[in-house]
């Protein structure tokens, strides 16, 4: 799985994105199938992979992603700086197409964040 990821990740850099934290993400989830032997769909090691990191039902993570629309990688770059509980807002950045923007947050996403942070 490793050469299928790197070959991908050079063809995408040689057609000019920049893929700096997508290529170690997807590197990263390459060598976790390689070291588990997963041959087939990768429905089963992809859950296990976001299971190590936490992104699964009922995390604080995967229920702001589900609040907001983040992507997993924007929420898991996500710092303390980006997140600004006195207005309600999480400020991503270096997003897809490198671009940055602004998510307003839900009341109630602001009090489960406040909780945990």
């Amino acid at each position: 799985m490793v050469s299928l990821a790197e070959d991908y990740l050079a063809s995408r850099r040689r057609l000019g994105f920049d893929l700096r934290c997508s290529g170690r993400r997807l590197l990263d989830f390459a060598r976790f199938s390689d070291r588990a032997g997963h041959q087939g769909p990768l429905t089963a090691p992809s859950r296990a992979w976001l299971q190590r990191r936490r992104v699964v039902p009922g995390s604080p993570l995967f229920g702001l992603i589900a609040a907001t629309g983040l992507r997993i990688s924007e929420a898991l770059n996500l710092r303390r700086a980006d997140v600004d509980l006195d207005h309600g807002l999480l400020m991503i950045s270096e997003t897809k197409y490198r671009k940055s923007r602004v998510v307003p947050l839900h009341p109630t996403v602001v009090q489960e964040l406040g909780r945990y942070v």
